[in-house]
């Protein structure tokens, strides 16, 4: 590789890793301007947030980074000794090795393969702030004895990093063997394994780390047993579990001091040997003995478990009453809903648009409360229309009975708009909108425009005619909005509905686990969850 070549690749990377550097800092600037409309707090608070998610993605990268150089340069210090050889018909031929492209393609094969591998490390910035935070639940596990907060917050971690260090280990493990093979260092012959000294103390302290780290996943193995078995283990089977682990544990030690051992000294039938050993024995206690004792599911008396599943849910015990008849005269009864959602949205097709919502919903303050169908829908450049269905009575002829004037609903005629701007909040709304109502972030001129623009991804925002006073509005999906002001949430589908004779979207908002000791496992949302608490309920202005 020429030098001229090299400076080349060196440019165009500094100028990828600029435009990629550029695009996050002025993402995170936009996003502190539109967070300010709420509170100095909040724009700390998404500042802050943005700034950890991607220190710990560039410490996931560039740990894998540095791993996988490291180890492809280690490889490169034996091609010194070692030549290729090639195979002509009967002739064996040895071919020298350019070692300066080799040197670089080590380097530049390590960065590739440890940005690869590396990146996903910012989506755990609320597992690490949990862990952080050393939450204690004041409940303990009724099998292990643990508090619950070791299970919602330092388990995961642990195990998010577990499964980080288990990929590069193996990884590392797969690319030096199939390199040292691929060289000659270590190959088959005459029945028996030939490795070059260099490449068996490689070899050897790699495979010494993945039997660690075995090791250490076995002394968490009793905790994630219990915290993903559905009701929990039997006491038998969780005794079975927990010595077998803490043995298993002693032999993923041995082999890890005979793989050291090897590495300094050799004898290849032994490694082999005790690997094998060691598979077949982590094969039986994990995978046969366990099948053969059954599940154990249910083992719990049904209080616990109901205590369990009550922590995990957040549910109420249901408690036995009898129906207590009231004094004086009856509420009259509320009238039945006439219409489901299909015929909700047929009803109001004539406003046009994709459908944004529609949610049963009830008008008007005082006694006499109107139940309706609110229908939302999107109308592009006009912002989106409101359609309001009596679902109390039928029109002409038993037709559905929608009202556009929203000032004709009686006998309690509400303040509620028949549209929506532009700039109001709906789901999956429109990227941005730009504006010269008040609210948003203001546009300005020069370098902030060029921040915006940047940021938003919009070529609207560097059009001549804008004066620089308008403003801008984005994150108009209700969700979305929620989403980067309390990111660790997760924030269901709004449903609309009036307060105060405004049109507001009612957002739950739900914290999840899979971890979670002895209760009853749900699906959510694709996931095998331990845990699903409806912890938040937010209100959006729509307008």
């Amino acid at each position: 590789m020429s030098s001229r070549t090299l400076r080349l690749m060196l440019g165009i990377a500094a100028l990828v890793l600029l435009l990629f550097a550029g695009r996050w800092t002025v993402g995170v600037i936009a996003e502190h301007w539109w967070a300010q409309q709420f509170s100095p707090g909040a724009a700390r608070f998404t500042t802050d947030w943005a700034v950890l998610s991607l220190l710990l993605e560039l410490t996931g990268i560039l740990g894998a980074c540095t791993w996988f150089v490291g180890n492809l340069l280690v490889v490169y210090r034996a091609i010194g000794s070692i030549q290729v050889h090639r195979r002509l018909g009967n002739l064996e031929i040895r071919e020298a090795v350019n070692m300066r492209a080799l040197i670089w393609g080590s380097v530049g094969g390590g960065l590739l393969l440890g940005l690869i591998v590396g990146r996903g490390a910012g989506d755990w910035t609320s597992i690490v702030l949990t862990a952080w935070s050393g939450l204690q639940y004041g409940e303990a596990d009724p099998l292990l004895g643990r508090d619950l907060g070791y299970y919602l917050t330092r388990l995961p971690a642990l195990d998010l990093l577990f499964g980080y260090v288990l990929r590069l280990t193996v990884l590392g493990l797969i690319g030096v063997v199939g390199l040292y093979v691929f060289i000659g260092a270590l190959r088959w012959g005459d029945r028996r394994l030939a490795i070059n000294e260099h490449a068996r103390r490689h070899t050897g302290a790699l495979t010494a780390l993945l039997a660690l780290l075995l090791a250490w996943r076995f002394v968490m193995q009793p905790a994630l047993l219990v915290s993903t078995q559905d009701g929990g283990l039997s006491a038998g089977l969780l005794a079975y579990q927990r010595d077998s682990a803490m043995v298993l544990c002693g032999v993923a030690l041995a082999v890890a001091v005979v793989s050291a051992v090897w590495a300094m000294r050799g004898r290849d039938a032994r490694l082999l040997a005790i690997w094998g050993a060691f598979a077949l024995a982590a094969l039986v206690a994990r995978v046969v003995l366990p099948a053969i004792m059954g599940s154990g599911r249910g083992a719990l008396p049904m209080t616990t478990r109901r205590q369990m599943d009550q922590l995990a849910y957040g549910l109420t015990a249901l408690r036995d009453s009898s129906l207590t008849v009231p004094r004086g005269e009856l509420d009259p009864l509320r009238p039945v809903g006439l219409w489901n959602v299909a015929t909700a949205v047929a009803a109001t097709a004539a406003d046009s648009g994709r459908v944004a919502s529609a949610d049963r919903a009830v008008l008007g303050p005082g006694h006499a409360p109107l139940p309706v169908w609110l229908v939302v829908r999107e109308q592009g450049e006009d912002g989106a229309a409101v359609s309001i269905l009596r679902d109390d009575r039928t029109g002409p002829g038993g037709r559905p009975l929608v009202i556009h004037d929203v000032d004709s609903l009686q006998p309690a005629p509400v303040a509620l708009p028949a549209r929506l701007p532009p700039r109001g909040l709906w789901p999956r709304g429109p990227v941005s909108v730009i504006d010269t109502a008040p609210g948003g972030v203001r546009i300005g001129s020069g370098l902030r425009r060029l921040v915006l623009a940047w940021a938003l991804q919009s070529a609207q925002l560097l059009t001549p005619g804008l004066t620089g006073h308008e403003r801008v509005f984005w994150h108009l999906d209700p969700a979305e909005r929620l989403g980067q002001l309390c990111p660790f949430a997760e924030w269901g589908a709004p449903t609309p509905r009036v307060i105060g004779g405004s049109l507001v979207w009612i957002v739950d908002g739900y914290l999840r686990q899979p971890l979670f000791p002895s209760s009853t496992r749900v699906r959510w949302r694709g996931e095998a969850m331990g845990t699903v608490r409806a912890a938040f309920v937010s209100v959006v202005d729509a307008r």
